[in-house]
């Protein structure tokens, strides 16, 4: 035989070499690839989920804003037309979480309606009770018109007067309200002063008194 085709025969049938280097991937190269994929996977789950909870958080404090800034808007307009005297008495005194007052509702050709408010904080809320009675037939029982949740998840709800007495009888010049919600900022507050049955400052009816 030539020698040089038994050399080119050696080297045809010579064994394959797993430290050569190929075209293809190991398996445990194949393996660290997943390992790294499922890692990204995972912390791009991490911080969608973050994101999300904290959309949800800015959501609901957003909403108990918005319900609390209304609550007070609401409280603000009923208080703005209270009246007091020694029939009709008030309870507004300072620093406490409950008020009640009396206002006289829009005229209309036959009748005036007088109504009767209380708003109170119970379990984490502002309640608005309300009854109603006609002037036609006053003096007489006032009818319960039901009971209303103002606002939600509350920590605490004040009333404050002006002067710091507290008014049975009489109104004072401005009544200060306070709504401390789970919200940030946790606390809204608007300043409110009685204009009277005729829904105008500045004149006599803004404070009915008998002195």
């Amino acid at each position: 035989m030539l020698p040089g085709l038994s050399g080119r025969r050696q080297k045809a049938t010579r064994p394959h070499d797993p430290s050569s280097p190929s075209g293809g991937f190991t398996l445990l190269e194949v393996l660290a690839a997943v390992v790294i994929l499922m890692m990204i996977v995972m912390m791009m789950s991490t911080v969608f989920h973050q994101m999300r909870m904290a959309w949800d958080v800015g959501m609901r404090r957003v909403k108990l804003n918005i319900e609390g800034r209304a609550a007070l808007a609401f409280m603000a307009r009923e208080l703005s037309h209270a009246v007091a005297d020694t029939t009709l008495r008030c309870f507004l005194h300072d620093g406490v979480d409950r008020a009640e007052f009396y206002y006289v509702g829009e005229a209309t050709e036959t009748n005036r309606a007088i109504y009767w408010v209380q708003y109170r904080f119970q379990d984490e809320r502002v309640l608005r009770q309300v009854a109603r009675h006609d002037l036609n037939g006053y003096p007489g029982a006032f009818v319960p018109q039901g009971e209303a949740v103002l606002a939600r998840n509350v920590r605490a709800l004040r009333f404050f007067t002006d002067d710091g007495r507290n008014y049975t009888t009489n109104l004072p010049r401005y009544v200060d309200i306070l709504i401390d919600s789970r919200a940030s900022p946790p606390a809204s507050r608007i300043v409110v002063a009685s204009a009277g049955p005729n829904r105008m400052f500045g004149d006599e009816d803004d404070i009915r008194t008998d002195k």
